[in-house]
């Protein structure tokens, strides 16, 4: 499987445990790779045929405008789950959510969360041979 990744973006946001870190708010800087087939895009030149990465910068950027979190953490699953959601080509995507000069009372450059996710098939069942059961 292909992948488009970006690397580095960077978003003024408020999230975090502490009061201040809502209050004032601080930088955070996002790493995606996502997961697509850029074979038709690449052989036809046609932006239309692959994942607009200008778009899903702006749709990252509103996932973490729109809402205060106090977890990196829940930051990474909302940002996977808008790209899964959003872009239908897109199988899978790894998230890295980075906070640079994160305040825990010793000297660090970075504290990040890293996640995976990916698109799953599901199957539902709505013949007659499961008896009374409904299937959802």
């Amino acid at each position: 499987m292909d992948s488009i990744n970006i690397k580095g973006l960077e978003v003024f946001a408020h999230h975090g445990v502490y009061r201040e870190e809502n209050v004032l708010g601080q930088k955070f800087v996002v790493d995606v790779s996502m997961q697509v087939s850029t074979r038709e895009a690449g052989r036809s030149d046609d932006i239309r045929k692959s994942v607009n990465y200008g778009s899903v910068c702006d749709d990252i950027q509103k996932v973490m405008k729109n809402r205060n979190y106090k977890l990196i953490e829940t930051v990474a699953e909302e940002i996977a789950d808008m790209i899964l959601l959003t872009y239908d080509d897109v199988r899978g995507v790894n998230v890295t959510v980075k906070k640079p000069w994160a305040p825990v009372m010793v000297h660090v450059d970075t504290v990040s969360v890293s996640i995976s996710r990916k698109k799953h098939t599901a199957y539902l069942g709505l013949g007659s041979n499961i008896g009374d059961r409904e299937s959802y």
